[in-house]
Formats: structure tokens, sequence, C-alpha cells
């Protein structure tokens, strides 16, 4: 177990392997350092930059993502995000089949804004 601290100098105690939701900050090249912010409202507006040359490989669930609507089919929408996008719209990937190479998007509010469901 390892002592990290975030954004607003808390410690925060983590293990070996755990998954941890993070927005990089910065980057220390020569120290060899990523800096990270865990600061859920952050997180959770975070949208992924159009980077060209992004590929599939680097894309993970739970990623914010600006998201067009280039046409409506019978079972959903069709989207274009990352690298297509004039009007946008905030998606969250939900999975991605490397075999097809189809990604799924949500535009569910509360998986949007990295929020649980209120409760009725």
């Amino acid at each position: 177990m390892s002592e990290v601290h975030n954004s607003d100098s808390k410690e925060i105690q983590v293990k070996t392997g755990q998954l941890l939701q993070g927005v990089v900050k910065g980057v220390d090249k020569i120290c060899q350092v990523v800096y990270l912010s865990s600061d859920q409202e952050t997180v959770s507006k975070s949208v992924t930059k159009d980077n060209k040359g992004i590929s599939i490989d680097l894309l993970v669930p739970g990623m914010m993502v600006n998201a067009r609507v280039l046409s409506t089919l019978e079972n959903g929408v069709m989207l274009s995000f990352i690298t297509y996008f004039t009007a946008t719209v905030n998606a969250r990937i939900l999975f991605i089949d490397p075999s097809t190479r189809a990604v799924v998007l949500t535009l569910n509010p509360h998986l949007v804004h990295n929020k649980a469901p209120t409760s009725l």
C-alpha cells in the first residue's frame, strides 16, 4: 500500500493494481512524473481532446468525448467523435469491441456526469 497526495494535498491510500479515475494535470519529463487530479468534479467534467493520430487502442471505458450526430438509425444514433465534430454532445465511452472496432457511447446524464442516479 502506498500513500498518494491528491490535488488538495490530502493523503489517500492506494494499493498496487488498484484502478483510480484521474485527470492528467501535468507531466515532468525530466523526473518522469505524471501529476493527476482525482477530484471527482474535475474528473466528471474532463473531456478527451481531439488528438490527431489517436488510435482505438487508446480509448478506454469512462472517457468523456465530444460527439456529433451523423445520422439516426432504426436502433440508435450514429455519432462522430474525437476527429470529426462541429456541433458537439457530451458522451461517455461504455464499451469497445476490438474485434469489430465498434465503440459504444452513452448520453445517459448520470453516466455522462459520472454520478450515481438519485433514488426515487
